[in-house]
């Protein structure tokens, strides 16, 4: 049974993932993204009855829908230094997240954060959240409004674009290709998913121009 496999229990990345026969089940929407994130930039997942099955169908749309609402926005990585080296960054990032932004509700954090050292026993916070700049949000309003509302605690905050390996379990780049099978009469139809990284390529297999 797939859904009792250990996907962490393999070693490197895949090449390509089939899933077949799974996908009207109600937890292959969580399975599939497990497996997304195993597969190596330029990998495939192959999922069979995307186009003629309901439920499959539905997944199917549901994916475009977070794709195309992925791409309005972008990633913001927020690097926050404290002035004290004593600073209890576990409260200061729930101080931040659960900070009232005001007019920024474009705004939404990610649950991924990371703490590194900065030097003379002084460690800054690191935060990551998701700008709907489209709405009129902007990176550079946040940091200069978290600089100024907390401006007791924290001595700076620096913000630089991340990418969506940076927003944790995210779709990241890819493409996708629907294929009909006339031989067959019912569940006629599979997916495939090629994963693109930001720095993906089309291989060349052909020393000639």
């Amino acid at each position: 049974d797939a859904y009792d496999l250990n996907a962490s229990s393999f070693d490197g990345q895949f090449d390509l993932v089939w899933l077949d026969g799974i996908s009207t089940d109600e937890r292959f929407a969580g399975l599939f993204k497990t497996y997304w994130e195993l597969i190596k930039d330029g990998g495939y997942a192959a999922v069979h009855s995307t186009l003629t099955n309901n439920l499959s169908k539905a997944w199917l749309s549901k994916v475009h829908a977070e794709k195309k609402a992925e791409e309005a926005t972008c990633v913001a990585r927020f690097e926050v230094k404290p002035w004290d080296g004593d600073a209890d960054l576990s409260l200061l990032k729930d101080k931040v997240r659960g900070h009232d932004l005001d007019n920024l509700a474009q705004v939404t954090w990610l649950e991924r954060s990371l703490v590194e050292e900065v030097g003379y026993g002084i460690k800054k916070l690191i935060l990551f959240a998701r700008i709907d700049e489209a709405a009129g949000a902007s990176a550079e309003v946040v940091a200069d409004y978290l600089s100024e509302t907390f401006e007791e605690e924290i001595q700076s905050v620096d913000v630089e674009l991340g990418d969506d390996a940076d927003a944790g379990a995210s779709w990241g780049n890819f493409s996708v290709f629907g294929f009909l099978e006339p031989h067959k009469t019912r569940q006629n139809s599979f997916s495939l998913f090629q994963k693109r990284g930001l720095t993906y390529a089309e291989p060349s297999y052909s020393w000639t121009p």
